[in-house]
């Protein structure tokens, strides 16, 4: 509409060369000052924003209920060590023995990031004690690791050097990361605790009869005493005769301890007591 005006205008000073120049630029000022204006109203928008937050200059979306530097309304900023809570500034206290450090309660006697006071930072490989920062030094054989002090010959998380960790079964070894055999499987006998009869009371692998789990499944010796079968507590750990290096529970026998005991299988073959597989 404008523009039209504009035109308008050209064609009728085209016909009336004897207005004033004054009254011309009066004319033309006044119809780009409405072009303009009716350009900026086809285009502003109004901000929205979000429930519980107003629109500042800048054009941001703030929550003036809790944003510091928009406490209340737009560009009203809290001090340092201020929280805004509420629409209000509100001056922050911590606890005995910490300090407020960038909107924190810090414990400055230990904090190594903080030590001593707000911003001091401790250097890599020292530890903050009692407000300073002191150099840490580790035992032999061990090396200091993120503060703390770490066996890397042996240790799965820092094998070799410091963030070194090792794969889901592997063990370290020596400073290397190597493959944990699986654990043998289960190959333990099981004995009867007698319940019933003439062995009632005691715990024992019956002569002549195989028992192969699981704990819990009855048992019996075929002459009146039976029980349930349960994982032997002791076995013979054989060091003489035919079964020298096994670690069986003879059968017919009961072992009872203690580790260390002597044990035999009756039949020339003796040894030790070691704690049975459970």
């Amino acid at each position: 509409m404008t523009i039209r005006a504009l035109g308008t205008f050209a064609l009728s000073r085209q016909r009336d060369p004897a207005r004033t120049h004054r009254s011309d630029f009066i004319i033309v000022g006044s119809l780009v000052i409405g072009f303009c204006l009716a350009s900026f109203g086809a285009r502003a928008q109004p901000m929205s924003c979000p429930v519980g937050q107003i629109a500042c200059p800048g054009g941001n979306c703030v929550d003036t209920s809790t944003d510091p530097r928009n406490c209340g309304g737009c560009g009203n900023s809290c001090a340092i060590g201020q929280a805004c809570t509420a629409g209000a500034c509100v001056t922050l206290s911590c606890p005995a023995g910490q300090s407020l450090c960038s909107g924190r309660c810090i414990n400055t006697s230990t904090d190594p990031r903080n030590c001593g006071a707000c911003g001091n930072s401790c250097a890599i490989g020292q530890a903050c004690t009692a407000g300073a920062c002191v150099t840490l030094s580790c035992p032999a054989g061990q090396s200091l690791c993120s503060g703390s002090c770490i066996n890397t010959f042996t240790d799965p998380g820092n094998c070799g050097t410091c963030g070194n960790s090792c794969a889901i079964g592997q063990a370290c070894t020596a400073g290397m990361c190597t493959s944990v055999a699986p654990p043998p499987p289960d190959t333990g006998v099981f004995a009867c605790q007698f319940t019933v009869g003439d062995l009632a009371g005691n715990t024992i692998v019956p002569t002549g009869i195989t028992l192969s789990g699981p704990a819990g499944q009855p048992c019996s010796n075929n002459y009146g005493s039976s029980g349930f079968q349960v994982r032997p507590p002791f076995a013979c750990q054989f060091t003489v005769g035919k079964l020298a290096g096994k670690t069986i529970v003879p059968t017919g026998i009961t072992l009872t301890g203690p580790a260390g005991t002597s044990c035999s299988d009756n039949y020339g073959s003796s040894g030790t007591q070691v704690p049975a597989q459970n």
